[in-house]
């Protein structure tokens, strides 16, 4: 059997799913290529390229019955509490106290594999609705410095890139091909991270877009805040201290809309909520308001697609529809790529040796 090392494998997509799906392949032994149309570092990104227009933190979406992202959401937020032992600030990651609240008083399935899990008393909004809360320790991040940390990461392990997207699933291999030039590997593989693109990339009808508008002000709240309230524009509310940075990120919305362009009625009131939740920040009036950004969040029906797909003998490992978990699901997913690609090629190989 040939060593991972002399695997091939793409990866179509460079979103937060993407490079650390890149880097869990390198880390298991594969060589990687990485082709996409964006980077987190160009400076003009559109709406649907929606990682680096993330909050982001820690806080999981997963449904109570939802294990296996649970399991990714876990297997998250252990790696990066031991990024932040090893690597410091450097990591693009921090520790901050989260609050979260809620309609609902039934505590949240994470509450027994967080730091520092505690109830808090309820809170009564303006409108006379009761909200029930906990708090925990979350990770945040600093969205450039861990795009930037997780690239150079994957860079250093020897990853290529490529820009340059493809119209089409079928056609990804003749365009790496014609993209790299003479004497291109045959690939083992292909890993689809298109995020949103893969509505037209696979195609998948069932992908769709989550907008997500936030507002950077200057200046750092003491805390994560998130309040869901269903029923109103912004109805949920993030007040996010982004680490390192000196400003705080404020969201935010989740409605299913194709519309990239900002909305001022929505960062009105994005700005008014959150100086009721964090006076600190100096109130509507008092806030520097910085950037005002709008990110397509991939969402998908029935949830984050991971699974293999035969094309005749072609082998394609999907991963994409993460929604707005992408940052928290990001390892645990990309773990699971890297074992059914294992499990893939070692499956192909055995059938290989009964055919001989």
């Amino acid at each position: 059997m040939s060593t991972p090392r002399k695997r091939h494998v793409l990866i179509i997509g460079a979103g937060v799913t993407g490079l650390q799906t890149a880097l869990a392949l390198l880390d298991a032994g594969y060589t990687v290529h990485i082709m996409a149309d964006h980077f987190h570092y160009d400076k003009n990104k559109p709406a649907d390229y929606a990682s680096p227009r993330a909050g982001a933190h820690w806080r999981s979406h997963a449904a109570p019955t939802d294990t296996e992202q649970q399991a990714w959401d876990k297997a998250t937020y252990a790696r990066w509490l031991a990024m932040l032992e090893d690597d410091g600030p450097a990591s693009g990651l921090g520790l901050v106290s989260s609050h979260f609240y809620t309609p609902s008083p039934s505590p949240p399935w994470y509450a027994p594999h967080v730091q520092s899990f505690h109830l808090l008393p309820p809170r009564t909004t303006p409108d006379g609705q009761t909200l029930h809360g906990h708090a925990y320790t979350s990770v945040i991040l600093n969205v450039p410095v861990y795009l930037k940390a997780l690239d150079d990461r994957v860079t250093a392990r020897g990853a290529r890139f490529m820009r340059g997207g493809t119209p089409g699933l079928g056609t990804v291999r003749a365009h790496f091909a014609a993209l790299y030039g003479p004497n291109a590997p045959v690939l083992a593989a292909v890993v689809n991270a298109t995020g949103i693109g893969a509505r037209g990339f696979v195609p998948d009808h069932a992908v769709y877009p989550l907008r997500g508008q936030t507002v950077i002000v200057r200046g750092s709240a003491e805390r994560i805040t998130t309040v869901d309230t269903p029923g109103v524009l912004t109805d949920l509310l993030y007040i996010l201290p982004r680490p390192g940075a000196g400003v705080t990120v404020l969201g935010g919305t989740k409605g299913r809309d194709w519309d990239g362009s900002v909305d001022g009625e929505t960062t009105r009131e994005i700005l008014e909520r959150a100086a009721e939740w964090a006076p600190e920040l100096g109130g509507v009036e008092g806030m520097e308001v910085l950037e005002v950004q709008v990110g397509l969040r991939p969402a998908r029906e029935g949830g984050a697609r991971v699974e293999v797909e035969w094309l005749r003998e072609d082998l394609v490992i999907h991963a994409y529809g993460h929604a707005g978990a992408g940052y928290q699901n990001s390892v645990g997913s990309a773990d699971k790529v890297v074992r059914l690609l294992g499990e893939a090629l070692e499956k192909m190989e055995r059938d290989r040796e009964l055919d001989d």
